[in-house]
């Protein structure tokens, strides 16, 4: 693989606003006799322009927080629906619109002097509201200066320098790394959500995303400023952050593996694998596509071991190899014959993929799982005619499978091309097969793979764009 520099302008791209953000947050300098960093006097600059308008702010922000979501609940209007971001803020339980409900009111009795005076009174909620303005204004500076650490590469160059240290450290692969430095640079909320949607995505364990959850999102470098700067001690900014990690990150070193978060199961999302043999047995054929899937389960869940790819992937690799390898354990066959089922299950599957193309909203397990099919055929002391009678029966089963990005649901895309490959072969040695004119089944084994092709390059290109757009509206 050649191996690119990168630019001069992406190279200051990523420089500047990263050492400008080490600056503004880390580095203090002396103003009035005492030490602050540059970004409290940024903040300071800030506050002084909200200042005046404040309260309108808060009385805005809030009833838009409540107007949004009940016309959310009546209507489902689209551009909340079709926005994740939008969806995320006003498709709320009922149990939060109520909280925003009390927070709009009570703003509107304390600057209009409404209701009991302990709500209005200076002492008792005037000074609840000095502090929730002081934290809204805190809160738009912080939030725009962190972005100067979190989204122009720091973040991602620190969090792939440290992540051979993850898995020593605290039981988490390398790829939580990021996910780490999100929740103590950014915010807690930022990492929370980051781990929530990639747990939900299947790519942490149970026992990971608890870990993340209780060990990193628990202390964020800009929730730490703005409570020193609420509390006045602004000054101590530094000495705070440095004593808070020096306990956090022994914590996050000790808690993993002590209970309960070392008896949470180091499962990988949906468990494709487990559940096929818990349902339908131990049988070879079983078992052939239960590993495979428990193989890409594991894959596509941040397991960091390596696999062989086929075709550029890692998941047609490994359909096209674990149920060849299966069935040779179960046959007894020796090792010359297993290497030689192998050779023609990958060069089957490359051969189906070329017309394809690289990209392709047809599912590229389906190709290794008929492949896979012929592997075993040959396994089996299948003739030529079984493994080509294999391949085309497969592909005429679950050839409508659609691509939709490497994920979760792969396992059990992977279990069923390798099912329809096994079975496949199991037609042939009954006499049965699909036909020319069986729908897409050509006449023959090369018109078929031509055909595929046709439809997965050209016919399925209008379909790669449309799943596309609702991926990204999700």
């Amino acid at each position: 693989m050649e191996n690119r520099k990168p630019s001069t302008a992406q190279v200051l791209k990523f420089a500047i606003p990263s050492l400008m953000g080490a600056l503004l947050f880390l580095v203090p300098m002396k103003v009035g006799g005492k030490y602050v960093l540059g970004v409290s006097i940024l903040c300071d600059i800030i506050q002084g322009w909200m200042n005046p308008i404040v309260n309108q702010l808060a009385i805005l922000f809030l009833s838009i927080a409540v107007v949004l979501p009940i016309i959310n609940m009546i209507c489902k209007p689209k551009f909340i629906q079709e926005n994740k971001t939008m969806r995320s803020l006003f498709d709320i339980s009922p149990l939060i619109l109520a909280v925003r409900i009390i927070g709009l009111i009570y703003v509107i009795c304390y600057l209009y002097k409404i209701g009991p005076e302990m709500i209005w009174n200076e002492a008792t909620g005037g000074e609840a509201y000095y502090i929730v303005t002081t934290i809204l204004t805190l809160m738009v500076g912080t939030s725009f200066l962190i972005s100067l650490l979190t989204d122009f590469g720091i973040m991602d160059y620190v969090g792939i320098m440290v992540r051979k240290l993850m898995k020593p450290l605290f039981t988490l692969p390398g790829r939580a790394s990021l996910d780490c430095i999100a929740s103590w640079v950014g915010s807690s909320l930022t990492g929370a959500l980051l781990t929530s949607t990639q747990y939900k995505d299947g790519y942490y364990t149970k026992r990971e995303s608890c870990v993340i959850m209780t060990c990193f999102s628990t202390a964020a470098f800009s929730f730490i400023f703005v409570l020193a700067r609420v509390c006045g001690l602004e000054e101590f900014f530094l000495p705070s952050v440095l004593v808070i990690y020096a306990a956090v990150i022994p914590c996050a070193i000790i808690l993993p593996r002590v209970y309960p978060l070392n008896k949470a199961k180091d499962e990988y999302s949906t468990n494709i694998g487990s559940i096929l043999l818990k349902t339908y047995g131990q049988d070879v054929r079983n078992r052939a596509k239960a590993r495979a899937a428990a193989g890409s389960d594991a894959r596509m869940n941040g397991c960091e071991l390596p696999v062989i790819i086929n075709s550029g992937s890692g998941n047609q690799g490994i359909t096209v190899s674990v149920p060849v390898i299966e069935y040779a354990k179960e046959l007894q066959v020796g090792h010359e014959k297993l290497l030689r089922a192998l050779v023609i299950s990958n060069l089957t599957a490359i051969h189906e993929k070329t017309g394809i193309g690289t990209l392709s909203a047809y599912c590229g397990a389906v190709s290794a799982g008929a492949a896979a099919g012929a592997g075993i055929a040959y396994l089996d002391n299948g003739t030529y005619e079984a493994v080509i009678h294999t391949v085309v029966n497969a592909l005429a089963v679950v050839s409508g499978i659609v691509c939709d990005g490497a994920k979760a649901s792969c396992a059990a895309k992977i279990a069923s091309s390798v099912d329809a490959g096994i079975l496949g072969y199991h037609m042939f040695l009954n006499n049965q097969e699909f036909k020319s004119g069986d729908g897409i089944v050509m006449k023959g084994i090369e018109p078929t793979i031509t055909g595929i092709g046709r439809i997965g390059k050209d016919g399925m290109r209008e379909t790669n764009e449309e799943i596309i757009r609702l991926m990204i509206n999700q």
